[in-house]
């Protein structure tokens, strides 16, 4: 039987991202998972929900953030964030009309009391419609906040972004 354009491109993706991260050989599939969480950032605007991508470590310099720029090549829109600043994300979003997708490297910082606002982000940004208010000076705005988002961290992730994640 012949191979579909869609098939072909799922294996050229899969293909692509083993060539460059490597995985456990116990966990044969996560190239897998990863080409098809690729493609779903350029059709994000079709689903009601946008699962996150959790890539997690026990250890530094096991690949993570190989792994998200990577993945940042493929995907619609990449922007990769070492530091979590929730305006800087919020303006982005809206520049790219929410069609991007946000790589945040050292996620661990998430679990911090200083990434609140972040956090409260997370825990609707998975949903079509989701907004967040930000208050810019004296005027109150409202930022769409649905657009696929990755997280590397050390260590497992805060629930509320493990329950809408992939890990």
């Amino acid at each position: 039987m012949e191979k579909t354009k869609g098939q072909a491109l799922v294996e050229r993706l899969e293909a692509f991202i083993a060539r460059y991260v490597h995985f456990p050989a116990d966990l044969p599939a996560v190239p897998l998972v990863l080409a098809v969480w690729c493609i779903h950032t350029w059709l994000q605007e079709r689903f009601t929900t946008t699962p996150y991508l959790a890539i997690t470590a026990s250890t530094k310099g096991s690949g993570k953030t190989l792994c998200m720029e990577v993945l940042g090549l493929v995907c619609r829109g990449s922007k990769m964030f070492a530091t979590l600043r929730l305006l800087a994300v919020l303006r982005l979003a809206q520049a790219y009309d929410g069609l991007l997708t946000c790589f945040f490297d050292e996620a661990e910082k998430l679990s911090k009391r200083e990434a609140s606002d972040v956090r409260s982000l997370m825990t609707t940004g998975y949903r079509k419609g989701s907004t967040h208010p930000v208050t810019v000076g004296k005027t109150a705005i409202e930022f769409d906040v649905y657009f696929p988002k990755c997280f590397a961290l050390i260590g497992d992730v805060v629930d509320v972004i493990r329950d809408r994640s992939i890990v």
